[in-house]
Parts: C-alpha cells; structure tokens; sequence
C-alpha cells in the first residue's frame, strides 16, 4: 500500500519555499534557519499590510 504522508526528499541545492509560519526543519538548522524564517515571515506580513491598504482604498 502506497504512504500518502510521504515527505519529500530535499538535496544539496534544491529550492525550499519558507512558510511564515515556520517548520521544525528551520529551527533545526539553528540561526540561519531562524533567520530565513523571519525574512519569508515579515515579506508576508508586509504582504498583507499592503492588501489590507489597497482594500481600504477601494471602498
């Protein structure tokens, strides 16, 4: 029977998208991690800031 939660298998060099809300995996690479997960996190809330002012605009 074939796994349906199966996760997949990241190499060398392969591009991983950050989630802002984090993952286990980013605080297991310690302060680069965290780093990388505060940089994807503050670009989405700025994201939505900015989608909230244009919405504001509109009415």
């Amino acid at each position: 029977m074939a796994e349906t939660n199966k996760q997949p298998e990241y190499k060398k060099g392969d591009k991983y998208q950050i989630p802002p809300e984090g993952s286990l995996g980013l605080l297991a690479l310690g302060y680069r991690g965290l780093q990388m997960w505060r940089e994807a996190r503050d670009a989405h809330l700025e994201n939505l800031m900015k989608e909230k002012e244009n919405n504001k605009e509109d009415k």
